[in-house]
């Protein structure tokens, strides 16, 4: 059985490329990922524009990418392999 969570946002570390199903998963394997922990707080508050950048990373939503964008960076084949992965 699948069910989609509110408010559950694509998004993407514009400085690694890394597309992630939402804030709440980038910041459970930040650790992992980028080797330090990322708060999904201030990465929220990051996406926002509250902070132009978090321990050196920036994050926006996928939605807010321009075409160009999305097309330079994959995100169709990214979101794919999530979706594989996850079984989202």
């Amino acid at each position: 059985c699948h069910y989609y969570k509110r408010n559950v946002q694509p998004i993407i570390c514009l400085n690694t490329k890394e597309v992630f199903i939402s804030v709440g998963y980038c910041s459970k394997n930040s650790l992992k990922i980028f080797g330090t922990y990322l708060n999904r707080s201030i990465i929220y508050k990051c996406i926002k524009e509250k902070y132009k950048q978090y321990k050196g990373y920036t994050f926006i939503y996928i939605k807010d990418l321009t075409l160009e964008e999305y097309i330079k960076y994959g995100i169709k084949e990214k979101l794919i392999k999530i979706q594989d992965e996850e079984d989202f």
